[in-house]
Order: structure tokens, then sequence, then C-alpha cells
């Protein structure tokens, strides 16, 4: 009933069009480099809260050692 004949398979060219004067391995570095910065990006934003919390205390952290080192300057 359904033939494999007619099946086409996703063709890459529209997009290595883009890079006419790249070579082959550029263009993969550059697919992978996509990849990779969504996921980077994607992770990014899941984690927000956490490494807001985390920047937060180390800010807290770091001020407070700099208000004891400006009280034992004074005493």
């Amino acid at each position: 009933m359904f033939s494999n004949k007619n099946k086409k398979k996703f063709n890459y060219d529209w997009l290595k069009d883009l890079f006419l004067d790249c070579s082959e391995e550029f263009f993969w570095i550059f697919i992978i480099a996509i990849v990779i910065l969504v996921l980077f990006v994607t992770l990014l934003i899941i984690f927000t809260d956490i490494l807001v919390e985390i920047i937060f205390f180390a800010v807290i952290f770091i001020l407070c050692i700099f208000v004891l080192y400006i009280i034992s300057i004074i005493i």
C-alpha cells in the first residue's frame, strides 16, 4: 500500500548554500556550535533561579568580608 520509492530524505543543500565559499567541515562545526548554544541557553533558562541564588549569596558573603575588614581597620 505504502511504497518507499516516493519518500524523500531531508536535504541539507539549502543550508549548505548559505556557506557557498566554506568547506563542509566548517558547515558541520557551525551546526554543532548552534546545537551546543541552544542547549546552553536552555540549561541557563532552567537553572537561572539557582544561579541567581548562588550569585546573591556570593555577593552577600563578599560584602560581609568587606565590612569585617573595614571594622578591623577602624578598631
